[in-house]
């Protein structure tokens, strides 16, 4: 599977939880579980946002995002 095929995925709630979870970080889970629920987006739906956001690394929109 290919990056853009798991980005795709994040449309579905659990992919995206599941990625989440494969990064062994609850507090980035959580973290990202606030920031979603702030914007009323699903945890998918955010992640792929930060992604677009980010210029296809999510960390730089995912940070910004969650401070």
């Amino acid at each position: 599977m290919q990056l853009g095929d798991i980005i795709r995925s994040f449309s579905e709630c659990a992919a995206a939880s599941e990625a989440l979870l494969a990064c062994n970080d609850i507090v980035l889970s959580a973290r990202v579980g606030e920031a979603a629920n702030r914007y009323e987006e699903t945890v998918g739906e955010y992640a792929s946002g930060a992604v677009r956001r980010g210029g296809g690394c999510s960390l730089p929109a995912l940070d910004r995002d969650i401070r």
